[in-house]
């Protein structure tokens, strides 16, 4: 089920503002279905040994994110290792779902989507061929 929203997010002329998407349809499932994320990035069954089909729907999130970090650096507007940057845009995302969605990121919406904000300025920030270009005006 992520791997599909993940899939529907297209690739546009702005691969930051893809990448931000991206991230954005990861965030609302998780929020959409708690008690599956929880299942699915928490690892709760010792004995879990995942199946083929298992194996191929996190293949298909992850090959989500390496390509919308490809299509940035090709872009020329993340520089690094792509699979390197997806790894940590995923992990990224993964710990802040879980942290909204378990309340602590926050005690209002206003703040949320600004701790979210300021998250993926700084992390677009931190593998930017240009610093200081992912900041975007305060909503």
């Amino acid at each position: 089920m992520l791997g599909d929203d993940l899939a529907k997010v297209e690739l546009t002329a702005d691969p930051l503002e893809a990448l931000r998407r991206l991230c954005e349809s990861f965030r609302r499932f998780v929020l959409a279905n708690p008690v599956l994320a929880e299942v699915m990035f928490s690892r709760p069954f010792a004995d879990f040994d995942p199946t083929v089909d298992d194996n191929k729907a996190g293949a298909k999130v992850s090959r989500s994110f390496v390509q919308h970090a490809r299509a940035a650096v090709e872009a020329g507007r993340l520089a690094g290792d792509p699979a390197d940057i997806a790894h940590v845009f995923f992990a990224f995302v993964e710990g802040l779902a879980a942290a909204e969605s378990a309340q602590r990121l926050g005690g209002s919406r206003q703040s949320v989507e600004r701790r979210w904000r300021l998250g993926l300025d700084a992390l677009i920030d931190g593998f930017s061929a240009r610093p200081g270009a992912a900041r975007r005006s305060p909503r």
